[in-house]
């Protein structure tokens, strides 16, 4: 019920955010250093579907108790969600 509707909210922002901090971090940075906007996303939009780094940290504080199998599934959730995401967004932003 309202739990599995609040968990659902959780995984868009967080997905939402993880998208959007790849390509402002990675895309913003590629822009500051003289390349076009297209470029730029396109390099922002690849750096998307890096999650073994996450997949790594998130078995770790599974480990180590710091979250909890919820708070587990949830993280991975949107960590695949992102890795899918990668190739749509490169699909866009590719050059025309």
């Amino acid at each position: 019920g309202g739990s599995l509707k609040g968990l659902l909210i959780i995984i868009v922002i967080l997905t939402a955010l993880s998208v959007a901090g790849k390509i402002i971090g990675c895309g913003g940075t590629t822009w500051l250093m003289g390349n076009g906007w297209n470029e730029s996303l396109r390099v922002g939009s690849v750096m998307v579907g890096r999650g073994a780094l996450e997949l790594v940290l998130i078995s770790y504080g599974l480990f180590i108790g710091y979250i909890d199998t919820l708070q587990s599934a949830a993280l991975i959730t949107v960590t695949l969600l992102t890795v899918f995401l990668a190739p749509l967004l490169h699909g866009v932003f590719r050059k025309g």
